[in-house]
């Protein structure tokens, strides 16, 4: 793996760690003690526990309830109201629902390859300064509204309109309305959610400040203008009043998106038929979406992350443990904690460099599911769990 064929991903990854550390995550529990302690927690949410159950085996829903413990004063009840507009609409038309959801989860995969987390915009704006800066953040906060969040604002106006007139839309007006109109309907629902703090504007008008460049830096206040042209409105911020911003905007979507999860998991078969009946295609995750998966996995593991580098399936870390085990404690808790992301992304090279206590280790490992080859060379295999290969590489020598 020479330095020029790496990816650096470390910004990427020692952020999202620091999304999940204040949900508690990484504490001296067994990943299966935590899983079923995440089982519990949002089992209010579901009314199926066999498909909550098997959303959670195959890697699902994990790093969702991080978000939810993260914001459970304002996201708990806005979730709930989420899902029961989603149960509104199933009583009403079911078919339609499902084979909207069914619809609306081939089209999630390019929502996902445009969402900017706070993670990246954090680690990519850190060295920018002034104009540079406010145009960075602004226009990754309008990528991230128009092409990420804006099919869920069209989805839940959908869902309610369904819900109400048994049927999908508002006729053939809504699938044409603009970000403008989506978002002033869903402001007269809820006027606060849909405004993202500080700034308290719309998410259009966020949008639009962006694209139309409507914005200058003086010193340290970055000014805005938005509205009508010939009186348009006015306000000043600082840089980190954006990066608040960016962060309110990705809890929105983030909230449309677990309420989605949530439902689509609780009534996966009914889709699944529908998605069939429909000849959707499978829908595969992003590597954004795949790479919080795995920063989960190694996080809820006990490990923190230091330096992170890929290139293709070949993965390279630096990680301190956290509970200072042996070599064997941690090669296992290394494979468990790969297995959600190699249900999501298939076969992979593991490379870690670990820092335990007075001890540094060297372990490497091939892994893949029973439905993906497992990239070639010498060793045995570990058997963890019956569709998980890993297969141990020669070189797995520690130094201490």
């Amino acid at each position: 793996m020479s330095r020029s064929e790496l990816e650096d991903l470390s910004n990427l990854f020692t952020r999202l760690q620091s999304e999940l550390e204040p949900a508690g995550i990484g504490e001296k529990r067994s990943l299966e003690d935590q899983l079923r302690e995440i089982e519990a927690d949002i089992c209010p949410f579901f009314t199926s526990e066999e498909n909550l159950s098997a959303g959670l085996g195959s890697g699902g829903l994990t790093y969702e309830h991080a978000f939810l413990k993260k914001t459970r004063a304002w996201s708990e009840p806005l979730l709930h109201t989420f899902l029961e507009e989603y149960r509104a609409a199933e009583a009403a038309n079911s078919s339609c629902l499902f084979e909207r959801l069914a619809k609306f989860l081939t089209e999630m995969d390019h929502a996902y390859s445009h969402v900017v987390s706070i993670a990246e915009i954090e680690a990519d704006k850190a060295k920018l300064k002034g104009y540079a800066f406010a145009r960075s953040c602004l226009r990754d906060m309008a990528d991230m509204i128009e092409s990420s969040l804006q099919p869920f604002l069209r989805l839940r106006l959908e869902v309610r309109a369904l819900a109400v007139e048994g049927r999908s839309g508002f006729g053939d007006q809504l699938p044409h309305l603009s970000l403008g109109k989506l978002t002033e309907k869903l402001i007269a629902i809820d006027p606060q959610f849909y405004q993202p703090k500080p700034l308290n504007i719309s998410l259009s008008q966020l949008r639009n400040i962006a694209h139309h460049g409507s914005y200058s830096v003086s010193g340290d206040e970055i000014i805005c203008e938005y509205g009508n042209l010939s009186q348009p409105k006015t306000f000043t911020c600082q840089p980190e009043d954006l990066i608040d911003a960016a962060l309110n905007v990705q809890n929105i979507y983030y909230a449309h998106k677990v309420a989605f999860e949530f439902y689509c998991t609780d009534n996966i078969r009914c889709i699944g038929q529908a998605e069939k009946s429909s000849k959707q295609q499978e829908v595969i995750l992003s590597d954004l979406s795949k790479n919080a998966i795995l920063a989960y996995g190694i996080v809820a593991s006990g490990f923190r992350i230091v330096n992170v580098a890929r290139d293709h399936f070949r993965w390279a870390f630096v990680l301190v443990d956290q509970h200072s085990r042996k070599r064997g404690e941690i090669e296992v808790a290394l494979q468990s904690c790969t297995i959600p992301f190699l249900l999501q992304s298939g076969p992979i090279f593991f490379l870690a460099f670990v820092q335990s206590g007075s001890h540094d280790y060297r372990i490497t490992f091939n892994a893949g599911t029973a439905r993906n080859a497992v990239p070639q060379g010498g060793g045995r295999y570990f058997h963890l769990g019956k569709n998980l290969r890993v297969h141990r590489t020669s070189g797995t020598g520690d130094s201490t």
